[in-house]
């Protein structure tokens, strides 16, 4: 039986970009070390890159969300937590690593990285919601941490023939899209520069 009183993380991973067994031992051992209770394993997919599993921790009531993955990970799991109180911490397990970078955070570190998850303070960062309404009227909403654009392939031969994601030039210009401002609490190391 698990103690309700303590404290229960959320690790919301992408299975491509990190090893499980490593990483389960040094959550696991943090967590410990740190007084919290049993930690929640959550694996992301093709078709659910990481928002419907942090909503399903999100109904657990959990503390905190772990991020392990790489940009797309990070940002799936920041667009489901934009309306909970509940503070992310990053494990960088990807190529670039944006928002990481951006904060300064260090890469490639992992037992640093969880243990700053279990030890570190909540700082707010700005998060960025952006609609998009398509020519067909149909609407999206979704998050963004770092930056936000829509992909252009284009076809230069003709130039009649550009698409965007698979739309022709005027259709996919022809939707509207507006940014809200957001937030959301992200876990940083207590030593770090912006706690000063």
């Amino acid at each position: 039986m698990t103690d309700s009183s303590l404290k229960v993380a959320a690790v919301v991973y992408n299975p491509i970009k990190v090893d499980i067994a490593v990483l389960r031992a040094n959550v696991e051992a943090e967590a410990q070390a740190a007084g919290w209770g049993e930690t929640l394993w959550f694996e992301t997919t093709v078709e659910d890159g990481g928002q419907g599993v942090t909503r399903q921790a999100l109904e657990q009531n959990v503390d905190m969300v772990i991020s392990a993955g790489g940009d797309g990970t990070v940002r799936a799991v920041a667009e489901a937590l934009h309306d909970s109180n509940t503070p992310l911490a990053l494990l960088p397990s990807g190529t670039g690593n944006l928002l990481a970078r951006n904060l300064k955070l260090t890469l490639g570190d992992m037992p640093g990285s969880v243990h700053s998850a279990f030890t570190g303070i909540d700082r707010a960062i700005d998060l960025g919601l952006i609609d998009i309404e398509r020519a067909d009227t149909s609407r999206d909403r979704h998050a963004f941490v770092v930056m936000a654009g829509k992909r252009l392939v284009a076809r230069l031969s003709r130039p009649e023939e550009i698409e965007i994601d698979g739309d022709s030039f005027g259709e996919a210009m022809a939707f509207n899209a507006w940014v809200v401002p957001g937030g959301l609490m992200i876990r940083v190391p207590a030593e770090h520069p912006a706690t000063a």
